[in-house]
């Protein structure tokens, strides 16, 4: 990057050709303005009162703790958890965590590790108890602070004891009022902010230091961080940041400067190679190198909040975080975007930058601003330095610098504004002189030459009546100038034996009904009209599709805005609501070679000659520097913080890899996610693929939380992956078993076989014991009914003797009966004899 910059001194006129360069800043002037941050109140964070430590953990996320609450998020989500009301009730001031991620905090008469329960709430678990028969035994040591692998714990007065897992507890000294404990030669330090003293702590003693500083508050440490070679960086009272070897202070930064000694240092922290950050007391986070200088601020003007930060720490992928008082604070640094809009005091719905003698200069919706700089040369804001009524544009090609406006040119000199030249209406001047340091300028119904000598600023006018007004500025192609007028028209001006000569393309040359934006790429201007790329056509005087240019040959759909090249040639350009930067040999438009923020569309992309570009739009002013570091950011991944059982309300909690097995009755799950470090760029959403349930990538928004319900028995795997944009992070899964219910498990399947075994049994003895019963009764029945046949028969014979002996009788009364018959019969017929008288 830095020969590139090099070499980009030296290629100035070239590059001119691709459009007009700002120029570089004044050597010693700083322009940065405030990176990108986020304000979190504490109920943002899911906490009832403000946080009063934070710390990163070894995943990423970030935990904030209060006087009874926990909160573990990414800065977007977050998940609160509280204490029990069965564990002691110590107040949290202060917590250390382990590098295996165990959470530490002092308590009355020892030390606790905090657990998180199935409940879903925190409780102490004691670990260690304080040396007794000294003046630590049965103290509450609320704060803790961890220097060279040591935890140092104390309570901002009397006794200072050293702990850490694996160790025994070790009673140091007793100090009057701590206000820094910081490392730097191999010793451990301490300042007493009653007295102003330094000590080294020794065994079972305070050392006095001297440093060559009076002993007095105003020469007290307030803040420390660590330097390279055993150095350190303390935050003196009235002297701003020193450098302390061990035995001698040394300024680090300017006396008098922003970081010498005008602000109370609350607190430093390192950020990054050579990179470093500083709490100013009632004026917000400077952030600076190893040589001192400033880099980027975030002023309480940007943010009152800011004014009192309590505590800085340091994240990863250029992330910082700033306790507040009344919440918290996270800040992308170093960031090489940062934001101007509070510097402006006027609007900013259209605006552009202009570089005279080295300053900058701001026209913003119509009024001209001048840039004002602090003794350490730094912009500090934009105060309004304009002549009376409306401005459209400065010039600042010609010498003095020149504004343009209703009533003709202005000229600004040491008494202010004075009136140049009247006539030209809202005129816009080219920036880029040509032969005979004369410049060509459009006004309303005009074009003409401007140039400035030793007598002063002198015109050529050239009416040019149905014209209208013009827009923007002019622009100097390879053959012409050119000039935007709004809807559907554009004008190409082109100067034969230096007489301007105009021509207004319309909607009959091609041009399509809606606002045309002209850029300058390869040497020539081009068009952004309509959602397409154009260009125009010398030989056939029209306008036509844009095929040859770095954007048509890629067949680009035109975004908003006006591309550039900026000056180490790369191509600036607005697609999907971001701001692409590609290498004009790159094939693939897609991949931007910076980070720069989402939703922007820029009006203008302002390019300067050191490699910065200002991004103006609407109601934003933004600058990117490529000058500044740029840390990697942390890699797009998710990660598991815990989960819940619906059924039963009970929590587990990661890390782990595999969730204990899940009972049938408790079969549904609220898996809880975050996304560390992707709290800036594009936001994050979230997709599931539940491996035994689908295999299927489903979206799970953006709240970080995934719901399983009644799930059925068997193996299943949780795979989670954060997007961002096109982008897909990685992947973090979790493995679990939901159990069959009791009527569906082996030992109950065996149960039932050995049921059916039985009960095959009990049916097969039943039917043999049938079958012998049925057996027994048929033999009874047969011999029943055998007993009843023969009793049968023999009634039956009798009867027949019976019967044969009544007919037998009867028969021989029969034949008694006709044998008297026929003697009777025989006896009438016989002749009678007389009768007797």
């Amino acid at each position: 990057m830095l020969l590139g910059l090099a070499w980009l001194q030296l290629a100035v006129p070239s590059l001119q050709a691709q459009g007009y360069l700002l120029p570089q800043a004044a050597p010693g002037l700083i322009e940065t303005g405030t990176p990108p941050f986020v304000l979190l109140r504490p109920d943002a964070m899911g906490l009832s009162a403000p946080a009063t430590d934070l710390h990163e953990l070894p995943n990423g996320a970030i935990l904030a703790v209060n006087e009874s609450e926990l909160a573990v998020g990414d800065g977007v989500r977050w998940q609160t958890f509280q204490r029990a009301s069965d564990t002691e009730q110590t107040t949290l001031n202060q917590v250390i965590v382990d590098r295996d991620g165990s959470i530490y905090a002092g308590v009355g008469g020892g030390i606790a590790r905090i657990e998180l329960s199935e409940d879903g709430q925190w409780r102490f678990h004691s670990v260690v108890a304080m040396p007794r028969s000294t003046p630590a035994q049965d103290r509450l040591l609320s704060r803790v602070v961890a220097l060279d692998g040591e935890w140092y714990w104390h309570n901002g007065s009397g006794p200072l004891v050293a702990w850490h897992p694996g160790t025994a507890p070790r009673f140091l000294c007793v100090v009057n009022d701590i206000e820094c404990l910081f490392s730097a030669g191999g010793a451990v330090f301490v300042t007493d902010a009653a007295t102003g003293g330094l000590f080294r702590v020794a065994a079972d003693k305070l050392e006095p230091v001297e440093t060559g500083i009076e002993r007095t508050l105003e020469g007290a440490a307030t803040s420390a961080t660590a330097l390279p070679e055993g150095q350190a960086l303390l935050g003196v009272n009235g002297r701003g940041l020193m450098r302390f070897d061990g035995r001698t202070l040394a300024p680090f930064a300017q006396p008098g400067s922003l970081l010498g000694g005008r602000h109370r240092i609350k607190d430093l922290c390192r950020v990054g190679d050579n990179l470093y950050a500083a709490a100013l007391d009632t004026y917000g986070i400077a952030f600076f190198n190893q040589e001192g200088r400033v880099l980027q601020v975030i002023e309480r003007t940007t943010s009152l909040p800011l004014a009192r930060v309590r505590r800085l720490v340091g994240g990863t992928g250029g992330i910082v975080w700033a306790l507040l008082n009344d919440g918290v604070a996270c800040v992308a640094f170093p960031s090489r975007v940062s934001d101007l809009q509070s510097y402006v005091t006027t609007g900013l719905t259209y605006s552009r930058t202009y570089r005279h003698e080295g300053r900058l200069w701001l026209v913003s919706d119509g009024r001209v601003q001048r840039g004002i700089y602090d003794e350490d040369g730094r912009l500090i804001r934009f105060d309004t330095d304009s002549p009376a009524g409306f401005v459209s544009s400065l010039a600042t090609g010609l010498g003095p610098l020149l504004a343009c406006g209703h009533d003709g040119l202005y000229q600004h000199d040491t008494l202010g504004w004075k009136l140049a030249i009247p006539g030209p209406v809202n005129a816009h001047v080219c920036g880029l002189p040509t032969m005979g340091r004369r410049s060509l300028y459009t006004a309303t119904n005009e074009v003409g030459w401007l140039w400035y000598d030793a007598s002063g600023l002198h015109i050529e006018r050239f009416p040019f009546p149905g014209l209208g007004e013009t827009f923007v500025g002019v622009l100097r192609g390879e053959a012409a100038y050119w000039v935007e007028l709004g809807a559907g028209r554009v004008a190409r001006i082109t100067v034969p034996d230096g007489r301007p000569v105009v021509r207004i393309l319309e909607q009959k040359d091609g041009l399509p009904e809606s606002w045309v934006q002209l850029f300058v790429l390869d040497n020539d201007v081009r068009f952004n009209v309509a959602g397409q790329f154009l260009r125009y056509d010398e030989a056939s005087d029209r306008v036509v599709a844009d095929t040859d240019s770095w954007f048509g040959s890629r067949k680009l759909s035109a975004g908003y805005g006006r591309p550039i090249r900026d000056a180490i040639g790369r191509v600036w350009f607005t697609s999907d609501d971001t701001v692409r930067v590609i290498r004009p040999e790159s094939d693939d438009p897609t991949k931007s070679l910076e980070w720069l923020p989402t939703a922007i569309t820029p009006l203008f992309l302002t390019p300067e000659s050191d490699g910065v570009v200002w991004l103006h739009q609407r109601q934003q002013l933004l600058r990117f520097d490529p000058r500044l570091s740029c840390v990697p950011p942390a890699p797009l991944r998710a990660v598991l913080s815990h989960v819940q059982r619906m059924g039963s309300n009970s929590h587990a909690f990661f890390p782990l890899d595999e969730l204990a097995p899940l009972e049938f009755g408790d079969n549904s799950l609220a898996v809880h996610f975050l996304a560390p470090g992707a709290i800036f760029g594009r936001p994050v959403t979230f997709e599931t693929r539940l491996e035994g349930g689908g295999d299927q990538w489903l979206p799970a928004g953006a709240v970080g939380v995934a719901y399983l319900n009644r799930l059925k028995e068997g193996r299943y795997r949780l795979h989670v992956r954060p997007r961002s944009g096109q982008t897909l992070g990685l992947e973090a899964t979790l493995a679990f078993t939901v159990l069959p219910p009791w009527y569906r498990t082996g030992l109950a399947y065996g149960l039932y076989a050995l049921g059916g075994v039985a009960l095959v049994g009990l049916a097969a003895g039943g039917w043999m014991a049938l079958g012998r019963r049925e057996k027994r009764r048929l033999e009874l029945l047969v011999r029943k009914r055998t007993a009843e046949l023969q009793r049968s028969e023999e009634r039956y014979r009798l009867l027949g003797e019976e019967l044969e002996g009544r007919v037998a009788a009867r028969t021989a009364e029969l034949a008694k009966a006709n044998a008297e018959r026929h003697r009777a019969k025989t006896a009438e017929d016989r002749p009678q004899g007389p009768r007797a008288p």
